[in-house]
């Protein structure tokens, strides 16, 4: 950043990197996605189960391959009375985020959508009202100032420095070796990390739902009314499917309602800061001034994508607070696994811990399956434009799931280990620690 205040950084980069010595000695040596994560309530669950979810997201951590981004947290859970959304904001809405409208085949079927929508009367309007959320706690520009510092009252990349540094030695041998050549610390410390873990900042908005076996399959059975009615409107052939979807919904909810209980279930809508050289450069115009910082109006949310998931509550092996806040962290854990398969951009990177055999300490908390592929990252910077970049060395396979859940693992396949174990060729020079990415 050209014109991002290089005296002041200076002094700053200097004082901070004393401190990173000292701080990144314990660090895992691999950088993190940011998580900023948000709880829309469901003022359709009872007032014991609300408390109990409620519970279970505030004080349940983070899995440990995401960084807390720090955001406050009396901002980090809202009611949906909170925001009120107008048809404008609905239609900005579906500008920002593509959500397209009711197609006319769900039109259609008007009958089985109202019974939808007698069980969860709130479902269409939610990712409108996470939408909104966000945008009234002008969210962005809060985990923007989070990284800068701003937020503690004084310009600074105390932050950024801690969370790109692999390890001390190399962050102060290549201060030194940058300083020499010219360049500010900020420009060498975007260039090799920096850029990546700003726009590897998220905020989950979560929903969940807290459901009787008896509502899951009722609600099964609507949403197969729904497709069949949806596939008898488009007539031909395709009516021919309907009594077939009626069929197994009827199946898959005396499966449920055979299970009895309850069931947590979770709807994520995932949004990225935007960061881009555009937004770089005008925060290096602000030449470090805190209130020049927060008259930016240029910090948004770039919406991702959304993604469902459920666990069940044990009610006989535990007492109803737990077995709720015990299903309410597994859904978390789930959505998120699901979230990481289905959008590139959200999938973390996890250090090998051993090479032989090769394996890393993810297993079914993070839904992992044998066959899933994997990818051997190095890190290494490219000569033309100096920036630091993962280049693919090696593909990997899982071979046996590890349990690193305990008791509480769902996954009738998985090996007693808490590791998961691999198979591939690991490149030459591979060593403990090097990185791992889901392709």
């Amino acid at each position: 950043m050209k014109k991002l205040f290089v005296l002041a950084s200076l002094v700053v980069m200097c004082v901070a990197t004393v401190s990173a010595q000292i701080k990144n000695q314990a660090m895992e040596q691999y950088r993190r996605s940011s998580l900023a994560l948000v709880m829309l309530e469901d003022p359709n669950l009872n007032a014991d189960a609300a408390a109990h979810v409620k519970a279970a997201f505030l004080e349940n951590p983070l899995p440990s391959k995401y960084n807390d981004h720090g955001i406050d947290k009396s901002i980090c859970s809202f009611a949906f009375g909170d925001v009120t959304v107008t048809p404008e904001d609905k239609a900005a809405c579906e500008a920002a985020t593509g959500k397209k409208p009711q197609s006319a085949a769900a039109a259609v079927a008007k009958e089985a959508m109202a019974e939808i929508l007698k069980l969860d009367p709130l479902k269409d309007d939610a990712p409108y009202v996470a939408w909104k959320y966000l945008k009234d706690q002008n969210f962005a520009h809060k985990l923007m100032a989070h990284w800068w510092g701003v937020d503690g009252g004084t310009f600074n990349t105390q932050l950024l420095e801690e969370r790109v540094a692999w390890n001390a030695n190399e962050l102060e041998l290549a201060n030194a070796a940058e300083q020499t050549a010219g360049r500010s610390p900020v420009e060498y410390l975007m260039d090799n990390g920096g850029d990546e873990i700003i726009s590897n900042t998220f905020v989950p908005v979560v929903r969940f739902r807290y459901m009787s076996a008896d509502e899951v399959a009722a609600e099964i059975v609507a949403y197969g009314e729904l497709a069949a009615k949806a596939l008898e409107a488009v007539g031909g052939p395709a009516a021919l499917g309907a009594a077939g979807i009626r069929t197994a919904a009827a199946a898959s909810a005396a499966v449920v309602k055979g299970i009895g209980g309850y069931f947590v279930y979770t709807t994520t809508y995932l949004y990225r800061l935007k960061w881009n050289e555009e937004i770089y450069n005008k925060i290096g115009e602000t030449g470090g001034d805190v209130a020049k910082f927060n008259a930016l109006d240029c910090f948004e949310l770039e919406f991702v994508g959304d993604e469902k998931a459920h666990a069940s509550v044990a009610q006989k092996k535990y007492s109803d607070d737990e077995a709720i806040k015990r299903a309410t962290t597994r859904a978390l854990d789930k959505v998120f696994a699901k979230l990481e398969k289905k959008y590139e951009v959200f999938r973390t990177k996890t250090p090998l811990a051993s090479l032989e055999p090769m394996t890393a300490y993810i297993g079914t908390k993070e839904c992992v399956e044998k066959g899933d592929k994997y990818e051997i990252l190095i890190r290494e910077i490219d000569p033309a434009t100096k920036k630091e970049k993962y280049k693919s060395v090696g593909k990997i396979a899982v071979e046996t799931v590890g349990n690193n859940m305990g008791e509480d693992n769902d996954n009738d396949k998985a090996s007693a280990d808490p590791f998961t174990t691999f198979k591939g060729k690991a490149p030459k020079k591979a060593n403990a620690g090097m990185l791992i990415r889901q392709r």
